[in-house]
């Protein structure tokens, strides 16, 4: 379900200049593999995932992508918060730095999810970022994605969420791939 409300939010929001749409299943399509059975993730252990975040945020001109590093640090205790990092480092698409940073926190992992309809890991992410396009935009939001690959080497998805700015409240939207260290 939560998979469909997904695609429900980010369709319109194709339209209007942002990117993503599209099942987690395309999404693991590609390099590393196509997407890990949830139920055959490890039940121990850690692992750092490092790759990339782009958020599409409300400009004066309509919408622009920003791109950040990101960090995820996974534990697969089930007894664990699973899913914690943070994106920092953003830059748009003319390579202008932003400051600030967005936290993902609380993420869990849905090791019984069917990853036809819905996504084997969810988080919240939030922060702020500041720029010469805007000042202090307070974004908060949802992070969804799925391992992929046999040993699930690679975690992709989508995020979205809400942003409050200088232009006022509105939605956001954006991609995230990373990879295992």
């Amino acid at each position: 379900m939560m998979r469909w409300f997904a695609l429900l939010v980010l369709v319109p929001l194709a339209a209007c200049g942002g990117g993503g749409g599209g099942s987690g299943n395309q999404l693991g399509a590609g390099g590393g593999g196509g997407i890990t059975d949830p139920g055959e993730l490890p039940v121990s252990g850690f692992a750092r995932y490092n790759g990339f975040l782009t958020v599409n945020l409300p400009t004066a001109d309509g919408r622009a992508p920003y791109t950040g590093n990101l960090g995820l640090d996974v534990d697969f205790d089930a007894a664990a918060t699973q899913v914690t990092g943070q994106a920092s480092g953003f830059t748009d698409g003319g390579g202008t730095n932003m400051r600030g940073r967005l936290a993902v926190t609380d993420g869990v992992i849905d090791r019984k999810t069917n990853v036809a309809s819905d996504y084997t890991l969810e988080a919240g992410i939030s922060g702020t970022l500041s720029g010469d396009a805007f000042r202090n935009m307070v974004i908060t939001g949802t992070l969804l994605g799925d391992f992929n690959g046999q040993n699930a080497e690679t975690l992709r998805g989508q995020v979205f969420g809400d942003t409050i700015g200088p232009l006022g409240t509105d939605i956001f939207n954006g991609t995230f791939s990373a990879a295992t260290d």
